[in-house]
């Protein structure tokens, strides 16, 4: 197995900017393995140049420019770097360099306009007037970003975050950047915050080629990082045209006016899945594509035939008319009724505009005192917001017992009820699930029980709030923790399709919506097989000895 095998399959494996990150590891290990170029028997061996290093550090130590360091303990066999070319050499990194302590700099001594670049863990952080080094170094990262390796190419100031290192003659800066960079130094910060410390660092072993050698290495590493960053332009340029193509199809869906038009559209975007929607958000937008054209009336036909939803509204209106005498619920403070300016959208004739308390029961939870081992020692489960990301609710986290369902009123809530996170960190607002047990809910959640008990009346009501879910998270209260209430929940406008429709867009939506998660897995299994393919290939470049 050699390079020409990945570059036969490069087309094929390097499709994703993550590939692309892999292909450029790969080129700097090869480059330290002695695998990027041939070597050239001519070249002087890198043993001859490790000789002058060492000495040139001695001629160093005795004039007192640098200070003598602790002798390093020998190479063990087991430490010898096996797979370097003969014509390597390998030393401790304490025996071929020295890391240098970087010196305190203020911020306010660190100016935008000075010609000294200024150098922290990770970086130039500033500017300065004055260098702390007039020549060429790394600066390799020793608190903050620990172990990290930049390179400067001029004078410079390495502040007291970083150590830098001046290359022994002999050495080419930039080969010495990629050695640093392949060393492993961020493995050896410890600490909550960690640090490099130098003793650590010195004991590190490390190969190097003869000087003709770094130089074509070098050259090589550079020609191939042109190559990548030529690659990865081109697949952002490819990529922006495929998320404007899967936008302009699916606005073409959005718009359909006719079935004909949207299965036409449909069709397009089926056949080209794994080309245009491959990004994860791409998917996401299809998805609320569909839970919208499903909520607007244009994903399945109208039938003159079917009952107005109207009429739907005034059984649930008897129904929880007749429940409120029975002592079954309460009767609930009335809400503004529906105007038809405040609509966002044209309904199909046939449906109507309400607010969700009139199709629902909606209430909340509470949260029984924490301190209080005898409200959690129960069977009965509790649901807090955290399981809104679940499509169904099986399980909970705690239980509570009968005693907290007495001093804090909670109700137990029937399988089937839908929840909606009021408040909780990151997505967690506005998300929607549903009870797949009967279960208590904590005063971040919204509980929504329907009054028409349908499999697909309830899929509606959800697949609404799943498409709105964006617009519900506005309908929070400022602050810094933004919360929804019961009462916006309750207000929340929804478009009320006759019943017999509403079974017709659930059936259609969830054909979809398993035809995209489908697709979604294909796509997802080409591009996990080309990353296997990948990792492969790079694993039995950089170890052919592995290989039969």
């Amino acid at each position: 197995m050699s390079l020409q095998l990945l570059f036969e399959k490069f087309k094929q494996v390097v499709d994703r900017p993550e590939s692309i990150k892999e292909i450029r590891s790969l080129i700097l290990q090869l480059a330290v393995q002695g695998k990027l170029v041939e070597q050239d028997p001519n070249d002087e061996s890198a043993s001859v140049l490790l000789e002058k290093i060492k000495a040139e550090k001695e001629r160093l130590v005795k004039e007192k420019k640098i200070k003598n360091e602790k002798p390093l303990p020998p190479i063990d066999p087991e430490d010898r770097l096996a797979n370097i070319p003969d014509s390597w050499a390998y030393c401790r990194i304490g025996e071929g360099f020295v890391l240098n302590y970087g010196k305190a700099l203020s911020k306010e001594n660190r100016v935008q306009t000075g010609k000294v670049p200024v150098y922290g863990s990770n970086g130039v952080v500033g500017f300065h007037d004055h260098f702390l080094t007039d020549k060429p170094c790394i600066v390799i990262g020793r608190k903050g970003s620990a172990g990290a390796v930049n390179m400067a190419v001029e004078s410079s100031w390495t502040t007291d975050v970083a150590y830098y290192v001046i290359p022994p003659e002999g050495f080419v800066l930039k080969f010495m950047h990629i050695l640093f960079l392949q060393a492993g130094l961020e493995n050896i910060g410890k600490g909550i915050k960690p640090g490099v410390n130098r003793n650590e660092a010195y004991i590190m072993v490390v190969g190097f080629p003869p000087l003709a050698e770094q130089h074509c290495i070098v050259e090589k590493v550079d020609q191939l990082m042109g190559l990548c960053d030529c690659l990865e332009d081109q697949l952002s340029q490819f990529d922006s045209v495929k998320t404007d193509l899967a936008e302009s199809a699916v606005h073409h869906l959005m718009e359909a006016p006719t079935e004909q038009e949207f299965n036409r559209h449909w069709t397009f975007i089926r056949n080209r899945f794994d080309t245009l929607f491959d990004n994860p958000e791409n998917v996401k937008k299809l998805k609320q594509a569909i839970l919208q054209l499903a909520v607007q009336g244009k994903l399945v036909p109208q039938d003159p035939n079917d009952e107005p939803a109207s009429v739907l509204l005034e059984k649930i209106k008897t129904e929880k008319q007749k429940l409120i005498k029975e002592g079954k619920i309460k009767k609930q403070k009335p809400l503004p009724p529906t105007v038809p300016g405040e609509v966002p959208f044209e309904v199909p004739e046939g449906w109507v505009w309400d607010c969700l308390s009139v199709l629902a029961i909606i209430g909340t939870g509470s949260t029984p005192t924490s301190t209080e081992e005898k409200y959690y020692d129960g069977t009965i489960p509790w649901a807090t917001s955290s399981v809104t990301s679940l499509s169904l609710i099986f399980s909970t986290e705690k239980h509570v017992s009968e005693l907290a369902l007495l001093d804090f009123n909670l109700k137990v809530y029937n399988p089937g009820v839908l929840i909606i996170a009021m408040y909780g960190q990151g997505k967690t607002r506005g998300q929607i699930s549903e009870l797949g047990i009967a279960s208590t809910i904590n005063q971040a959640c919204c509980a929504v029980d329907l009054i028409t008990q349908m499999d697909f009346h309830r899929k509606y009501v959800k697949y609404f709030f799943k498409g709105e879910y964006e617009k519900i998270r506005l309908l929070a209260a400022g602050g810094a923790q933004p919360n929804l209430n019961v009462r916006k929940i309750q207000a929340t406008k929804l478009p009320i399709p006759p019943l017999e429709e509403q079974h017709r867009i659930v059936e259609k939506v969830d054909q979809l919506m398993g035809l995209c998660d489908h697709l979604e897995s294909d796509t997802g299994s080409r591009n996990k097989a080309n990353s296997d393919l990948l990792q492969s290939l790079v694993h039995h470049v950089v170890e052919p000895a592995l290989v039969q």
